[in-house]
């Protein structure tokens, strides 16, 4: 029977063997998009030998199996901590942020670019916030003749161009990363890896809609005025969705034919990411990671099929080391039994 391992950093420091007789739980949240990543920490704390830690302190936390190694699966900072006590036992909670809340990515800014790359607008903005920047090279190069931030903060103006581009946006300890939508690739062009839900296998339980009529588009558009023709113009992009017949307008019309080009492409890849969700544990998996593909097998005709990973929560305990999966996006025979 394999042995779920799992290690412990605070400021540098394994605080794993200390915290091995007196570990109740510990849960970490990965998402893809803005949220920020969470790790939770639940020990016994009858004779309060742990010292409590303090704000802003770095944690790192690794999770795996014995045999088979384990590797990073948060880093980030602790934002609050909190005690419980009755009768029955005394537990301490300890919980941290992949970003920093104290930090200066929630300031705001005002501040404006000309003629600007998107890389060098972020890179320059989160540079005032303390922060690196690592910008999908899908997006990198693309420039824009004005780009402002008007008492925005780096986090609401990375969040914003995430939406405008089709891209997800997050903070990862001291690096802000900005990673294309259902790529399938991290900001540097590698793939992420597949992970296999298989019944019988490592599948514990899955609960999944492969089919969502409400969010389904055949095409999304924007528009945008040319004043050279004197008249509004449209841009389309296709969801890639089967069966869907109606077009998703945009609510705001954009500056130029690029914007409202890139704003149609964005909207039709959420649109086809949103055709379908649903969720399944497995085995505990390091190699999960938001926007890599879940293949499901074996489950039945119309279910299994590759899904888009939206989410992964790992949770370890004494009873054993699980990865939960939040599922999008259904793909190669998901929502079709073609029996």
């Amino acid at each position: 029977m394999m042995q779920a391992i799992y290690s412990v950093v605070v400021n540098g420091q394994d605080i794993s063997n200390a915290l091995h007789p007196i570990l109740i739980s510990l849960a970490v949240s990965d998402r893809a998009g803005s949220a920020s990543d969470s790790a939770d920490i639940e020990i016994d704390d009858t004779f309060g030998q742990i010292v409590m830690p303090k704000p802003r302190d770095l944690l790192e936390i690794k999770l795996g199996w014995k045999d088979q190694g384990f590797a990073t699966v948060f880093i980030g900072k602790v934002d609050e901590v909190g005690a419980r006590g009755s009768r029955s036992g005394r537990t301490l909670s300890i919980g941290a942020k992949g970003m920093d809340t104290r930090g200066k990515a929630k300031q705001k800014q005002r501040r404006h670019f000309d003629d600007s790359t998107i890389s060098d607008a972020l890179k320059a903005a989160g540079q005032t916030a303390g922060l690196s920047v690592v910008v999908d090279k899908a997006f990198a190069s693309i420039r824009r003749p004005y780009i402002a931030l008007d008492d925005e903060s780096f986090v609401a103006f990375g969040e914003r161009m995430a939406r405008e581009l089709g891209g997800t946006f997050k903070i990862v300890g001291n690096t802000a990363v900005l990673a294309k939508r259902n790529g399938g690739q991290n900001p540097a062009g590698q793939d992420l890896p597949a992970v296999v839900a298989q019944w019988g296998v490592n599948l514990h339980s899955y609960d999944i809609h492969p089919i969502l009529g409400r969010p389904v588009e055949k095409e999304a558009s924007a528009r945008w005025y040319d004043s050279g023709a004197a008249e509004w113009q449209s841009e389309t992009a296709e969801t890639g969705t089967d069966d869907a017949e109606t077009t998703r307008s945009s609510v705001y019309s954009e500056p130029d034919q690029d914007s409202a080009g890139e704003r149609s492409k964005s909207d039709a890849a959420e649109s086809d990411r949103r055709s379908g969700d649903g969720s399944v544990t497995i085995e505990g998996n390091i190699a999960a990671q938001p926007e890599g593909t879940c293949v499901v097998v074996g489950c039945r005709a119309g279910i299994d099929g590759t899904y888009r990973i939206e989410g992964v929560d790992h949770s370890y305990s004494r009873s054993g080391f699980i990865t939960t999966l939040e599922l999008r996006q259904p793909k190669d025979g998901a929502g079709r039994d073609t029996r």
